[in-house]
């Protein structure tokens, strides 16, 4: 690369993604959007403890016309400075019951939106020590050590809210925290999915930026946001729909981004279908409805077939029927309850679900750019591109240099969850708003306005989506500060078939980052055995476990207080090959491993894995049904 022509540089990915984990090993999470980051020998480390995932940053340089010219790294006459500046705010925000953005003024949940400020006990000034933060830390590119991020305390208490390191090539490593949570009032247990006074967590976020100094020149990196977020507990499968799909649908129709002119079925089409398929390894009800050798097995290389191709032109067209026929088994926006039932796909919970029993927004819907190439493709009106062999890359070196930058952004985002927003796994409703950015994909960072913590005793649709509101502009904090605290209760009481009435099994929340029914080891090894009966093995292959087996108990608040001490012993689902490879089941068979049993193992099958009643997870919410 001719440093030279070096006109300016940008962070990648412009949104990083890091885990928590009680482990003091670490991997590097994905760079490339179709294949998993497996770490040298496995998600935990060898006491049991799950490792932390970082997420890497990188500097690319561009010429004067925007062309990708290469990654800048130290050396030959280049330094660079890296600096992370990341908070955590949630304790001093409002309380989360629903998505601001869900009702107008003229709806009767409007005022069901309406959130208090969490610990209200504390005012004034005092409001300060529910800020964890970790102020701005820098490292040089070509520091050998980490530097702990644990200059942020809360009510007193240090809370380290992470780390940062650089790789041998000089690009900055931001390692998450050890998922701790704790709360200043002595025997407290939380009983709320969302919202616990007096509890603290260590996520956080915050602005990445680079000064690089080249020859003489100094530039200022297009700067970068670092979020960390619980835990993966299935890496190796897709959400249904991803936190980028939702950004990039919240752009359309305006200057950053025009809805697709064209549906191609291999990049816009299949993805929809094969991640239904996917949630098969963590849902029973999905591995039912979409299951392998099901009658909507998406990977099935037959139904495939008809679904990808279009007759010559003038011809009669033989599948027509059946893309109809599944298209209109996809939910749409703005029905009425009876127009649009629970059994329809995605069989999902809503981001303003009361027990998906017959709000509109008790139903998961997919974006306005999926449904749309879901339309064309049911019209014919697609390029049919399938290729059964294609290859993804297995890593960002084996993507053409001016494609790197992008395939990192969408990377970071693709391995996250886009909705249900209730709140969420990584991140909730706000990235849906275009004011939240200031580029695509780049948060607007305040500068000389800085971010507001305080809107009044409780804040309100019409203040969060203000101009001069909470999505205006952000700093260190302002991104995770919308979601659970701590976020072992929302990630404990995010499940499946709450409403029996409606399945055992479904819907679900967030099945692809926090399981319901799993194959466990044991049913794995069964499956694989040589010397195991057909019949042992299709048993051991349909019969799936309670993922939440660990952490049942009586009581709603229970269950959060086991999930607080033992969500490390959670297993972790990945693909394990089927070395049997004998066509009685897929070559590839996603597991459960890792698992540490404190508690006597349920029984397969056992039915709902709603533990946490109706009652429990929606009851307090207030949202009338229309």
């Amino acid at each position: 690369m001719d440093l030279r022509k070096v006109a300016t540089v940008r962070i990648h990915p412009a949104i990083g993604i890091a885990r928590v984990g009680n482990s003091p090993e670490y991997f590097i999470g994905p760079e490339v959007s179709d294949v998993a980051t497996r770490p040298a020998g496995g998600y935990k480390d060898k006491t049991g403890r799950i490792k932390r995932q970082a997420a890497r940053f990188r500097l690319y340089g561009y010429d004067s016309s925007g062309k990708v010219i290469g990654e800048v790294t130290p050396g030959n006459g280049v330094t660079i400075t890296w600096t992370v500046h990341v908070a955590n705010k949630k304790s001093a925000w409002y309380d989360f019951n629903f998505p601001l953005d869900l009702f107008d003024q003229n709806s009767a949940n409007y005022l069901s939106q309406l959130a208090q400020r969490r610990n209200p006990q504390f005012t004034g000034p005092n409001r300060a020590q529910l800020i964890i933060d970790a102020g701005p830390q820098s490292i040089r590119a070509t520091n050998k050590r980490r530097i702990q991020l644990d200059g942020g305390s809360f009510c007193g208490k240090p809370v380290m809210l992470g780390e940062i390191a650089t790789d041998g090539k000089g690009r900055l490593v931001f390692i998450a925290g050890f998922g701790e949570a704790s709360t200043i009032y002595e025997g407290s247990m939380p009983d709320s999915y969302a919202n616990n006074p007096g509890w603290h967590d260590d996520i956080a976020d915050g602005p990445v930026e680079a000064k690089i100094k080249i020859g003489n020149r100094t530039i200022e990196a297009d700067g970068a946001w670092i979020v960390t977020a619980p835990p993966n507990y299935a890496p190796h499968v897709v959400a249904a729909q991803t936190l980028y799909d939702v950004i990039l649908d919240s752009y359309s129709n305006n200057v950053w981004y025009a809805p697709p002119a064209t549906t191609s079925f291999e990049h816009d089409v299949l993805p929809i279908f094969r991640r239904l398929n996917h949630y098969q390894w963590v849902n029973r009800g999905f591995f039912e409805r979409y299951g392998w050798q099901s009658r909507y097995d998406f990977d099935s290389s037959k139904l495939l077939d008809r679904m990808a191709v279009l007759p010559a032109k003038g011809a009669d067209d033989p599948n027509a029927q059946l893309r109809r026929d599944i298209y209109y088994m996809f939910r749409q926006k703005g029905k009425s309850p009876k127009e649009e039932p629970p059994f329809l796909w995605p069989p999902v919970y809503g981001s303003g679900s009361d027990g998906f029993t017959g709000a509109i927004v008790s139903y998961f819907v997919y974006t306005d750019t999926i449904l749309q190439h879901l339309s064309n493709w049911q019209a014919g009106k697609f390029m049919p591109d399938y290729s059964p062999n294609a290859t993804p890359p297995p890593a960002l070196a084996a993507v053409p240099l001016a494609e790197q930058p992008a395939t990192l952004d969408r990377a970071a985002l693709d391995w996250c969850i886009g909705g249900p927003f209730h709140p969420g796994c990584e991140l909730t409703w706000i990235v849906r708003h275009p004011s939240l950015y200031r580029t695509p994909l780049r948060i607007r960072r305040a500068t000389m306005l800085a971010a507001s913590d305080d809107y009044g005793p409780s804040i309100t649709p019409a203040i969060a989506l203000a101009d001069d509101g909470p999505l205006s502009v952000s700093g260190p904090g302002d991104l995770t500060k919308w979601m659970a605290v701590p976020w072992q209760a929302d990630t404990a009481s995010c499940r499946a078939g709450y409403n029996s009435d409606v399945d055992p099994y479904l819907p679900t929340f967030w099945p692809a980052r926090v399981p319901n029914h799993v194959i466990a080891e044991s049913a794995y090894r069964t499956i694989v055995n040589p010397r195991s009966t057909p019949a042992a093995r299709r048993d051991a292959f349909r019969n799936r476990s309670d993922f939440f087996r660990e952490i049942q108990g009586p009581e709603y608040w229970y269950q959060l207080q086991l999930m607080l001490e033992r969500w490390a012993n959670l297993g972790i689902v990945e693909g394990l090959p089927n070395p049997r490879n004998d066509r009685e089941f897929p070559a590839t068979l996603y597991v459960e491993t890792g698992y540490q049993s404190t508690v006597k193992a349920a029984a397969p099958n056992a039915g709902s894995d709603a533990g946490v009643s109706l009652a429990a997870r929606f009851g307090r919410k207030g949202l009338r049904s229309f």
